[in-house]
């Protein structure tokens, strides 16, 4: 089990892997396989986990117990940074949360053009877990549905009545908008 607030550095980090992370508890990832557009990424941005991927020898290159700061927003990585690295980070993680709160009064606004055209706006989903944040953040649906998940982490397909089950219970949690 990894302690809190750590970063996980491996050579290969698949999108079950990912999956299985917790956002709050891991501080971010990076590994020497994979890219910014692959499914480990994608899933790292929807679970809000700051990421580097496709870094070679990345494993040679850090040692346990170093601090390190992963920045998925430039794909860097900051290995025992200084403190004066370590204040600027914190100063941009700080902005960071002023400017999703800013943006987070937007969630209730409808989705209108400056010209009144409607749009709706509909969530891409990785997980199940996300429809509650889908719902909160205002979306109008879900407009794709990636299911891979139900397939990871285990030796055979779900059955059929498995995956009824729970894409029904998505479709339930959207209290009747379009899926």
């Amino acid at each position: 089990m990894a302690p809190y607030g750590c970063v996980i550095i491996a050579n290969e980090i698949n999108p079950a892997d990912t999956a299985l992370m917790e956002p709050g508890k891991i501080a971010g990832f990076a590994s020497g396989m994979g890219g910014a557009e692959g499914h480990t990424a994608i899933m790292a941005r929807s679970l809000e986990l700051p990421a580097v991927l496709g870094i070679p020898d990345l494993t040679a290159a850090i040692e346990s117990e170093q601090t390190v700061i992963v920045d998925g927003t430039t794909g860097r990585i900051v290995v025992n940074p200084s403190q004066e690295t370590l204040k600027f980070y914190r100063l941009r993680r700080r902005r960071l949360a002023r400017e999703r709160q800013r943006l987070e009064r937007l969630r209730t606004l409808p989705g209108v053009t400056r010209d009144n055209a409607r749009i709706a706006l509909h969530a891409n989903l990785e997980l199940p877990r996300e429809v509650e944040l889908a719902i909160t953040s205002g979306a109008e649906g879900i407009g794709l549905l990636r299911t891979e998940f139900m397939f990871m982490n285990r030796d055979t397909p779900p059955k059929e009545e498995e995956q009824y089950s729970t894409l029904r219970t998505l479709v339930e949690g959207m209290n009747g908008q379009p899926v």
